[in-house]
């Protein structure tokens, strides 16, 4: 088999193997966001690199698969204002496997006032939010956290009709099984 040939196949064969894990890889642990005392959960929050442009990060050890990461962060919203207040993770080069963020970082203080960030965050997370439908959990509050300069700018709650979500489901299901087409016929 020529070289060329060879070297074809090792790529064909490199890129099928990550296009396969990436499409089976764990969903990320999302970071904890306080608002008006209630605990909820966000994966569109800033990460640490936005956060900290111009700090040069340590090097995080992945803390398990869904948090390749290394780290957690910890938000809250007080008086409309966005914060951050913690920071733990798992450091490579350190004997304790997780550290608080004033060991990771101690030039920083916490909680540290976030007065860049604007955009839209969707919320996820408290237990009278869901409601299980079949064997599908379905969120049935939208909330979505609208920031301009790190302030709360709106709040948009929305109560997911879950009679709806169940006829859709319902009609999803008909629509694609095989009894449709035998009431056609």
């Amino acid at each position: 088999m020529p070289v060329k040939s060879i070297c074809c196949s090792i790529t064909i064969i490199s890129c099928m193997l990550v296009f396969s894990l990436r499409a089976s890889a764990t969903v990320q642990e999302r970071d904890l966001l306080i608002v008006e005392g209630a605990r909820y959960y966000s994966d569109e929050l800033p990460t640490l690199e936005e956060i900290l442009p111009d700090t040069k990060l340590p090097d995080f050890r992945m803390l398990h698969t869904a948090n390749y990461r290394g780290y957690r962060i910890s938000w809250a919203v007080i008086h409309g204002q966005l914060y951050l207040i913690g920071v733990e993770g798992s450091i490579k080069k350190s004997s304790k496997k997780m550290l608080a963020g004033p060991e990771i970082f101690p030039e920083l203080e916490f909680p540290m006032k976030i007065t860049w960030f604007n955009g839209q965050v969707t919320l996820d997370g408290r237990d009278e939010d869901y409601e299980i439908v079949g064997e599908d959990l379905i969120n049935t509050t939208s909330i979505r956290l609208h920031f301009v300069d790190g302030k709360v700018q709106k709040i948009e709650r929305e109560k997911i009709n879950k009679e709806k979500i169940a006829i859709d489901k319902g009609m999803a299901l008909f629509e694609a099984s095989e009894f449709k087409s035998d009431l056609s016929k």
